[in-house]
């Protein structure tokens, strides 16, 4: 957890897509899958995604790798808020190549 208190796992809200670290490639190398980053590729302000890693920069920043829709960016924490309704922006989940929507679930 670091000082926004984010963890991998957490659910968050792109605020700021100007943090997106998208041409980085060194910084992304170990950090990200290499098959879902994109070069140049940013989010959107309000996409929703999941932490899925995350490094501190030489300078002790806080980077993380959030993955959206399959993409994976590399955004600083101070592009990012803790998702309030997590669960409910999840936007698909794919499992054995059926796609659902977590509110389609019935335990």
């Amino acid at each position: 957890m670091d000082e926004k208190g984010f963890e991998v796992g957490d659910f968050v809200t792109v605020v700021n897509n100007g943090q997106t670290y998208s041409t980085y490639e060194k910084l992304a190398v170990g950090i990200v899958d290499m098959k879902k980053w994109k070069y140049g590729e940013v989010p959107e302000n309000e996409d929703c995604g999941i932490i899925v890693n995350h490094r501190a920069t030489e300078n002790s920043r806080s980077i993380y790798c959030v993955e959206i829709d399959g993409t994976q960016y590399l955004i600083g924490s101070t592009g990012l808020r803790l998702d309030d309704n997590q669960i409910n922006n999840i936007p698909q989940i794919e499992i054995k190549k059926i796609l659902f929507k977590v509110e389609d679930l019935v335990l």
